[in-house]
């Protein structure tokens, strides 16, 4: 009983150190959080042009906030129809055959302003 527990362990340990090796904001991440299929995980390139740290030095008065939108795709259980959700599930309509939605999860970056 100790081997099996001691090998889970070992296993969790690796799982949290690979995802901390490929970054937190990984395909990998978001394909386990969200059940997405990695060809339709999209992350766009954080940008930097607000870091202390870059040229000129010092507050630039901005900074990024990181915004995930989510497509769900599903079937209506008592129509059987096709439906989606834009807002990770929260609702849901209807939609047609003749234009199908797939399953995406996007991540992209929107400046703010600091006040």
């Amino acid at each position: 009983m100790e081997d099996k527990l001691g090998c889970l362990l070992w296993v969790l340990l690796g799982g949290v150190v690979i995802l901390l090796w490929l970054g937190w904001n990984s395909k990998l991440r978001y394909a386990i959080q969200y059940g997405a299929d990695f060809d339709r995980i999209t992350i766009s390139d954080a940008p930097h042009d607000c870091d202390w740290d870059r040229a000129p030095l010092g507050n630039k008065g901005c900074h990024y906030k990181k915004d995930v939108v989510v497509i769900k795709v599903g079937t209506d259980p008592k129509t059987g129809k096709p439906i989606v959700s834009y807002d990770e599930g929260k609702t849901w309509t209807f939609t047609t055959a003749d234009s199908p939605v797939t399953p995406s999860v996007t991540i992209y970056y929107e400046k703010v302003e600091d006040q």
